[in-house]
């Protein structure tokens, strides 16, 4: 049986063929810029919500006003700081290990960006969760 001999492409046809492969190949960066924003604004309302659980010290006011300061720490919000943290890690390295996988093994400047993240996260989370 004979087999027909298959189209040849236009050089037209090539390029589009090109282009796609590099779009799909490296992603959108500005979609690795969102995400890594993301896990960073995370990472600092986990700081901000750590300082706020931590006990609170006397001040000029509060002896003038003769106020009640909580001398322990507020485990409750430091429950959700912890998993707010492992939300931003979770997040940092999905991303990571899907745009890994996208682009074949390659990695790009965002990624390390990205992966610095997730470990920043995974460490906060270690910390807090043994320091509770």
């Amino acid at each position: 049986m004979i087999t027909p001999e298959p189209r040849k492409q236009t050089p037209d046809e090539q390029k589009i063929l090109l282009a796609g492969a590099r779009d799909r190949e490296q992603g959108s960066p500005m979609v690795s810029v969102w995400i890594n924003g993301v896990t960073w604004v995370l990472l600092m309302v986990v700081l901000v919500m750590v300082e706020r659980a931590s006990p609170q010290v006397e001040d000029f006011f509060s002896r003038v006003f003769q106020a009640k300061l909580r001398t322990q720490w507020d485990v409750s919000l430091i429950r959700n700081a912890t998993m707010l943290a492992t939300v931003a890690a979770s997040i940092s390295f999905a991303w990571v290990v899907l745009t890994i996988w996208r682009n074949r093994g390659r990695i790009r400047s965002g990624d390390i960006l990205s992966i610095v993240l997730s470990l920043i996260s995974l460490i906060g989370v270690v910390v807090l969760f043994y320091m509770f």
